[in-house]
């Protein structure tokens, strides 16, 4: 190795191609380490990614349930769960102009009263996320499900649990999904207005 050194002649052609090849062989090996790093933190990312929004929407089912908040649909339609609101001739505020979406708990008391298994179409996630100035929530939707059969125990009663499932806006495809259980004090309560609200405090 000294004399090759030492030797002004510099490298034959062969021993170049022996040098190539060592390098080659000890850089393939680095090289997949290196993507499979990044491979690994853009996974992470989006792992971190979905479970943020995944609390989001857990925590907005919740207090949808709990307040019987109006659904949002993804696509600005009016959701209507049982469509009956204009048969029961009930007062509401499309009758003043205003159409406005059933609220949470008509997931349940619709799958109660028909004995189905009854599915919201995809919904809006209203809370933004942000991560760099671009808005998460916005990549994703969630759909809330709700069966009599399977998500009620009476032994715990006014507990009830909703199949939330949740999907990438764009290709639909699902990335998570989870049940929650809600306890909700009067399923049937009605919904409150805001000057009602203003009126008891």
């Amino acid at each position: 190795m000294k004399r090759l050194l030492r030797s002004e002649k510099g490298l034959t052609f062969i021993e170049v191609l022996i040098a190539l090849s060592i390098m080659g062989l000890l850089s393939v090996p680095i090289m997949m380490m290196f993507m499979n790093a990044q491979m690994y933190a853009r996974k992470v990312d989006k792992q971190t990614e979905i479970n943020a929004v995944t609390r989001t929407v857990k925590e907005l089912v919740s207090e949808g349930l709990n307040k019987d908040a109006p659904l949002s649909s993804l696509t600005g339609e009016i959701i209507d769960i049982d469509g009956e609101d204009a048969e029961d001739g009930e007062d509401s505020e499309a009758d003043e102009g205003e159409e406005v979406s059933d609220g949470f708990k008509s997931i349940i008391r619709y799958a109660i009263k028909s004995n189905t298994t009854v599915t919201t179409p995809y919904l809006k996630i209203e809370d933004s996320i942000e991560d760099s100035g671009n808005k998460i929530s916005d990549k994703y939707t969630y759909t809330v499900t709700y069966d009599p059969a399977k998500y009620y125990d009476s032994n715990y009663k006014g507990v009830y649990n909703v199949l939330i499932k949740i999907y990438e806006k764009e290709s639909k495809n699902k990335v998570n999904e989870l049940k929650v259980s809600v306890y909700i004090d009067n399923l049937y309560a009605e919904k409150k207005t805001d000057s009602e609200d203003s009126e008891s405090d």
